[in-house]
């Protein structure tokens, strides 16, 4: 199977299965407060078949045919096993499928994000290991000589999937255990894959399109390392206060001081490579993507920060905030690096260019402001559900259950009543994304299809920063 065909039907695969996940999403949100649902709809089984499908069925193959179309372009080198690839989108899709049939049948076991039972979290782990086997491969035979600022995204990412996958598919840990499996999984998936990936596609992209090489590779670097030595710390800090030990807490918090270090250094980086050529972004959809993409990192990474520390974690814990920041990164950051990716990869990949640019710089707009007006009322809900508990708790003005407690949610409701506004659009969106992605490779205008041709080790020139 050729390389462009395994990333192409990553494309597809994952396109229907976000339609999916950002209506269940949708669903689960409205639930809370607007929406009765029962049996395999209830609030309890469908959180983790959200969760389920964006993460797995969704950003794990998305991201992963990013990477299968970015690495024979960064190493000089053929795909390494492409059948392989092809094996790893099927083992993802149907534990997908099988997994939503499980939870909706009510055999979940209530945990975060999945609620599956160990011996099919470990058949998820064998699929996400593949994307680091195929990754690895192709490295190990490349031809290129430099290495590019993508492919040290690419390369981490791969191999940083599993790692979260082995922490969460550990059997049988005490209650302390299995709460630190789940945050750091939820909270690692959404930095050191979604963030990761979304970075390095953001670094291809900038030089693909404006011919410009990397601007400054050591500001690059930063961001990459920063990101590398606080993404696994951003589950943790959302359980402070928590049974967890103090030092945990105090060294999870000052690390996380390192995202949004990692953010504005990617954005420093990727944006003078850009330089002059921002101001044609409105007529360039996969600019306009990346450029959405960077602020909304950053945004969501200073949101990790303010909740991290202790006076703001006694506010936020366990509440509607963190679930502010997670849908920022999965269907913000990630949707919008994403379509970057497959606005600029259809055409050379496909032969068929994308008809309706004003469309494409419509839905990623949709996306980015509907996933930043969630976010941000789900982050006020959040602050003043906390301010609810510890002030009805420290003043006695009133119970944090009952009639009381009613009251003083009132007003946290209609924030997350926008909130759920804002998914709906972020919704509508999603669905324009997989209609031009459909439409594109389908019925789009004949174009140019880019045929990569391999040089032999030995041969071959270092080529321009990416």
């Amino acid at each position: 199977m050729a390389t462009e065909n395994v990333a192409t039907a990553h494309l597809l695969v994952s396109s229907a299965f976000l339609a999916l996940g950002g209506l269940m999403t949708f669903l689960s949100m409205a639930s809370v407060s607007f929406l009765s649902l029962s049996g395999p709809l209830s609030y309890g089984r469908l959180r983790p078949m959200t969760m389920l499908i964006v993460m797995l069925g969704w950003l794990v193959p998305a991201f992963a045919g990013a990477a299968y179309y970015l690495l024979p372009r960064l190493t000089g080198a053929p795909l390494f096993q492409p059948r392989l690839a092809a094996l790893g989108l099927l083992g993802t899709s149907g534990l997908t499928v099988l997994g939503v049939v499980w939870l909706a049948l009510g055999l979940g076991d209530g945990t975060e994000p999945f609620g599956l039972p160990w011996y099919l979290d470990i058949l998820i782990l064998g699929t996400v290991s593949i994307p680091a086997v195929v990754t690895l491969g192709t490295i190990r035979n490349r031809t290129e000589e430099g290495v590019f600022a993508s492919l040290w995204f690419v390369m981490a990412a791969v191999i940083w999937l599993p790692g979260l996958a082995l922490v969460s598919a550990l059997p049988n840990l005490a209650a302390v255990g299995r709460q630190l499996q789940e945050v750091v999984f939820s909270g690692g998936f959404s930095t050191l894959w979604v963030t990761a990936m979304g970075f390095g596609i953001a670094y291809y992209v900038a030089v693909k399109q404006t011919d410009n090489p990397l601007a400054n590779r050591q500001v690059a670097k930063a961001g990459f390392w920063s990101l590398a030595f606080a993404g696994a710390f951003l589950g943790p800090v959302q359980v402070a206060f928590g049974p967890t030990p103090d030092w945990l807490d105090s060294i999870s918090a000052v690390l996380s001081l390192a995202l949004p270090v990692s953010a504005i250094a990617t954005t420093a980086a990727v944006a003078t490579t850009i330089d002059d050529d921002w101001a044609g972004a409105g007529e360039r959809p996969t600019l306009l993507a990346v450029g959405y993409g960077l602020a909304l990192a950053i945004v969501a990474s200073v949101l990790s920060v303010f909740g991290a520390f202790s006076s703001a974690s006694a506010l936020v814990g366990f509440t509607a905030f963190w679930d502010g920041i997670q849908f920022l990164v999965l269907f913000g950051v990630g949707g919008t690096f994403l379509s970057a990716y497959a606005y600029q990869a259809i055409p050379p990949m496909t032969g068929r260019r994308i008809d309706d640019i004003s469309n494409a710089g419509r839905q990623i707009k949709l996306v980015a402001w509907g996933s930043l007006t969630t976010a941000l009322f789900l982050v006020v809900a959040g602050i003043l559900t906390g301010f609810a508990w510890t002030g009805g708790s420290y003043t006695g003005s009133y119970t944090d259950v009952g009639d009381g407690w009613a009251e003083a949610m009132a007003l946290t409701n209609v924030f997350i009543g926008v909130a759920v506004i804002g998914a709906l659009v972020t919704f509508v969106g999603q669905l324009l994304f997989v209609r031009n992605v459909i439409s594109a490779i389908t019925s789009g205008t004949a174009t140019a299809q880019e045929v990569l041709v391999y040089t032999p080790p030995g041969q071959a020139k270092g080529g321009g920063e990416s």
